[in-house]
């Protein structure tokens, strides 16, 4: 294994995760799923040495992808500034303006939380990594790994990140519910009809269970899979009553479980047959709160016109698009088809040239998504080398030190998508600004004010203290 696990829980989850093997993802586009400048914290012997990419200067983006940003993603806002009364300020005051955290969704997966890793410096380095680049997690409790045996789930290690996550203001999602490669080994042997029946137990005891720690869920993973599948449960189930009714009928354990939660169905499959099914969701009135994509390659991401159409042609359902699993590997291709599998680990390694053509095309494809309208979230997938089943990761496994695709994305999110200004107030203590959609501080003789920058809102009043 990649990791350094040890303990009963860890054993637990190394052996678990052996039954994971993904399916071929070659040239599909496939699904979706924060913040800070980058700072070590907690332990100084967990500071991160970064890449030359830290002082890279990234190619200017194109003139129509940046109209789309500047469109799409940032608006124009009037601060009034108000005395303790509630009067005008009566002469002009200094303030600095900052933006601390996005409203769009920039995630990446964790497998296994840091909770599962014995070293100190090791949790260290993850969790500086996550607070510093994004606002958003998405956390695998596949059924076979978090209830590998039956009634004793790994809820402690999944609520305490879950805990450190709200805490760091980082949104947490589920992932997936059901999926017909995360059956729990115990789950496999029932009969079906008992089977059915513990899915939708599990389904709702989580998306309850969790209500107000997790929130957001990828329901069904890979629907369209599912019925070529053999000896499976769950794709018994889907071959009975169609894929389309059977991730409804989940949609609605989980809305049932928690109405506030935030519903994601989640598939590679860009055929028409996505399409279909998320138009008979919403005729039902089962309709998920975004559609989720993944989007993993072998050699390069398409060319952008591709790209595009595609997100023109699931804008037209009208729900939000995530990202939910993005990758790219940064090492030489290991065959020329059929996908990779967990066996891979061992033997696929990055390389520095790989490392720097996977930053560059990382850019060129946060650049063009970020500019889409449609797109609400992007997941790189996923954080660590290789926790997953290629060297795609964030981090290298070695040091868990950032690739330069971290540094690119540190440089896109928090630096090229940022708004930081200093001014003056206007004699009626108002200033105007454009920045980027997202949470802010304004600071002004010396205290600080938060407020946020939304879409639609074009005067926010804040009334200073003393």
């Amino acid at each position: 294994m990649a990791w350094t696990i040890t303990g009963n829980n860890g054993r637990i989850y190394s052996k678990m995760l052996s039954h994971i093997k993904l399916p071929c993802l070659t040239s599909l586009l496939l699904l979706v799923v924060i913040t800070a400048s980058w700072c070590a914290g907690g332990d100084t012997n967990a500071a991160v040495k970064h890449s030359d990419w830290e002082t890279y200067v990234l190619p200017p983006a194109s003139k129509a992808i940046s109209a789309g940003i500047q469109k799409y993603r940032t608006g124009e806002i009037k601060l009034s500034l108000k005395d303790s009364l509630g009067g005008p300020l009566k002469k002009k005051n200094a303030v600095s303006i900052e933006m601390i955290r996005h409203a769009f969704l920039f995630g990446c997966g964790i497998i296994p939380a840091p909770e599962f890793y014995d070293s100190a410096i090791v949790r260290q380095k993850i969790r500086n990594a996550l607070t510093s680049l994004f606002n958003y997690a998405t956390l695998g409790v596949f059924w076979n790994l978090y209830e590998g045996e039956k009634g004793k789930p790994y809820e402690i290690q999944v609520r305490r990140f879950a805990l450190w996550c709200r805490e760091n203001h980082i949104r947490l999602k589920g992932h997936p519910l059901v999926w017909f490669q995360g059956i729990a080994p115990w789950a496999r042997q029932l009969p079906q009809p008992e089977f059915e029946a513990a899915q939708k137990k599990r389904v709702m005891d989580m998306v309850g269970g969790y209500a107000g720690l997790i929130d957001t869920w990828d329901v069904f993973n890979e629907s369209l899979v599912g019925p070529k599948i053999n000896n499976n449960p769950l794709a018994t189930w889907i071959n009975r009553e169609g894929a389309a009714q059977c991730v409804r009928q989940s949609l609605s354990w989980a809305r049932s479980a928690n109405p506030g939660a935030f519903l994601l169905v989640n598939d590679f499959n860009t055929s028409s047959d996505y399409d279909k099914q998320i138009a008979y969701l919403i005729h039902q009135g089962q309709a998920p709160d975004a559609i989720g994509i993944q989007a993993h390659f072998e050699k390069r991401f398409p060319p952008d016109t591709s790209l595009w159409n595609y997100l023109e042609r699931v804008k037209k359902l009208n729900i939000p698009i995530h990202i939910t699993e993005t990758s790219l590997p940064s090492g030489e291709l290991i065959r020329e088809s059929g996908g990779w599998g967990i066996e891979d680990r061992k033997i696929w390694k990055s390389t520095s040239e790989g490392e720097r053509f996977q930053a560059i095309e990382v850019v060129r494809l946060y650049r063009l998504l970020f500019s889409h309208p449609s797109v609400e979230a992007i997941t790189w997938w996923d954080l660590c080398d290789p926790d997953w089943e290629a060297p795609t990761g964030l981090l290298r496994n070695k040091n868990r030190d950032p690739k330069p695709v971290y540094d690119a994305l540190m440089k896109l999110i928090h630096d090229e998508w940022t708004t930081r200004l200093t001014a003056k107030t206007d004699r009626q203590g108002s200033i105007t600004f454009r920045g980027y959609f997202g949470h802010y501080q304004l600071t002004i003789n010396g205290i600080t004010y938060e407020f946020d920058l939304k879409k639609g809102v074009g005067t926010i009043e804040i009334r200073l203290m003393g």
